[in-house]
């Protein structure tokens, strides 16, 4: 638009696409908006097509029922409105709530139809010589069938780069698998079609999985089509067990049970689409854990006070880390999380590097960071009064920033997040434990408690995330019990006690006792001689 273009301006903008990609195979499918984030006076959706063309409608997130008529020979569909109000998103609204209303347009009768357009598309043929020969490969290293898929995933995400170059056809139609793996490079149709390639020819069941990033499990909303699917990944089954492993993912776990499962939501399988798109379940064992752990070390009163702060992550929050360890680097990731302590702790100061232990094998990502204090806490006759924060469970409890919602919330991040925070005095912790504590609801689980174990005191705190969303209705409850456990998390506090007073008492029991003899004595003498005179 021209730079004069100002407010109260009516800018009328009209085009026209000619032509269709034929890798659609001479099918219509397309999402038509029918409001915006800004209010539209006027909104005009007109769609012609011969008679003989099929054209399924819905209305996605509205009650407009859009008009059907004849006219010229020619069959219509149109929705007029006037006077369209602004829809306001709000924060973390999740993928697969439509915000803005739509109509979605389909000339595909069934799914079964877009299964058998999907599978021309990913054909597995049989395996070139290339193929065939890595697939051999892999297979010789022997090993369990979940260890052998598990090495097939991580040759193509690891040694197969990502690029993609999507132009007409390409848009959705992947490159043969033995071109892939002589180039070394494919987007996710590509990556997918090769690792199928292989696992098939390892004598393996491995099928394409359409995924919709945009709408999640929101997708079983829409027509049967091809236009709402932005992504490919890979369903295989072994036994009774199916996974569904992506081969764009870098850096993930190399075992199946220790690698991370993020959810898609749905996923229509080619070659068993007839149903359409089907949920995807992580499986059980499947780990997205975040712990947190403060180590204070006050058994030497001669130096400062030690503090070890480690934090791990498992299974699928690993894989968020070791990405961003690839992408920021170690020093600005370790400034990040150390600055955060020290903003929490006045005087905290950062002694040593910054230690990273990275198992792939076990999906885990550790980074551990070292600080000293001088004059931690407050002082009172041999006592010292301490408060720890326990900010590190924050993000793990949401809240919508919105008074109101009229949409739901999404939650996301890791699904468990503990917190340890340990602290070794110079002597024997005496007071006894208080009692555990809880809170539940559906949307996630809160549990606390302490653990006294000599001069070790460990505060142990829990979050575990049960849903991936609040609803409206729910959002005033849910915010009322988050804010009573970010009270229960609060600061920790304790008394640590810096004297053995039973040994500074024993000689001054000594003196009292001695010095309580003598008072007698010097009475009994006193009486004595009373009674002599």
């Amino acid at each position: 638009f021209r730079s004069e273009v100002r407010v109260g301006d009516i800018v009328d903008v009209a085009y026209t696409l000619e032509g269709e990609n034929p890798i659609f195979e001479g099918r219509y499918s397309a999402l038509m908006q029918l409001a915006s984030d800004a209010p539209v006076e006027r909104l005009h959706v007109r769609i012609e097509a011969p008679p003989e063309r099929r054209l399924a409608v819905k209305a996605i997130a509205s009650d407009v029922v859009p008009e059907r008529f004849d006219e010229g020979g020619r069959q219509v569909v149109r929705v007029l409105r006037e006077h369209v109000p602004a829809v306001q998103d709000e924060a973390a609204t999740p993928p697969w709530f439509k915000v803005y209303p739509a109509l979605h347009v389909s000339e595909y009768a069934s799914w079964a139809e877009v299964d058998q357009w999907a599978q021309r598309l990913f054909a597995v043929e049989p395996a070139s010589a290339g193929v065939a020969a890595k697939a051999a490969e892999i297979k010789a290293q022997g090993g369990t069938p979940e260890q052998q898929v598990a090495a097939a995933l991580r040759f193509v995400q690891d040694e197969v780069r990502y690029f993609s170059a999507s132009l007409g056809e390409s848009s959705h139609r992947p490159k043969p698998a033995a071109r892939t793996l002589a180039e070394r490079l494919g987007d996710c149709k590509d990556k997918t079609l090769l690792l199928n390639s292989l696992l098939t020819a390892m004598g393996f069941d491995a099928r394409p999985a359409l995924i919709s990033m945009a709408r999640n499990r929101g997708i079983a909303n829409y027509l049967p089509s091809h236009d709402q699917f932005d992504h490919v990944i890979s369903r295989v089954q072994l036994g009774d067990a199916v996974y569904f492993l992506d081969p764009t993912m870098d850096g993930q776990g190399y075992s199946l049970e220790k690698r991370g499962y993020f959810r898609y939501g749905a996923a229509f399988v080619v070659g068993h689409g007839e149903a359409g798109p089907v949920a995807i379940v992580p499986p059980a064992f499947a780990q997205d854990q975040l712990s947190f752990r403060q180590d204070w070390d006050f058994s030497q009163l001669a130096r400062p006070v030690q503090l070890t702060t480690t934090f791990k992550a498992s299974g699928l929050a690993a894989e968020r880390w070791r990405a961003n360890l690839a992408t920021a680097g170690l020093a600005r990731i370790a400034e990040s999380i150390g600055g955060a302590y020290v903003r929490l702790l006045p005087g905290l100061v950062s002694q040593g590097q910054p230690e990273v232990v990275d198992d792939r094998d076990s999906n885990e990502w550790v980074l551990k960071l070292h600080f000293e204090h001088p004059s931690i806490g407050r002082y009172q006759r041999g006592w010292l009064d301490l408060e720890f924060p326990a900010a590190e469970l924050v993000d793990a409890l949401p809240v919508p920033p919105e008074a109101r919602r009229r949409l739901p919330f999404q939650l996301e991040g890791a699904r468990v997040a503990e917190l340890r925070l340990s602290v070794t005095g110079v002597r024997p912790f005496t007071a006894q434990a208080p009692a555990p504590q809880q809170l539940m609801d559906k949307h996630f689980a809160f549990n606390s408690r302490v653990e006294v174990q000599g001069a070790t005191v460990q505060f142990i705190s829990r979050v575990e995330r049960r849903s991936d969303e609040v609803l409206p209705g729910d959002v005033d409850g849910y915010r009322e019990r988050v804010g009573r456990t970010r009270q229960m998390l609060g600061a920790q506090r304790l008394r640590l006690n810096l004297v053995d007073r039973k040994a500074l008492e024993e000689p001054f029991t000594e003196i009292a006792e001695r010095m309580a003899g003598e008072r007698r004595q010097l009475r009994h003498r006193r009486h004595r001689l009373a009674r002599a005179r």
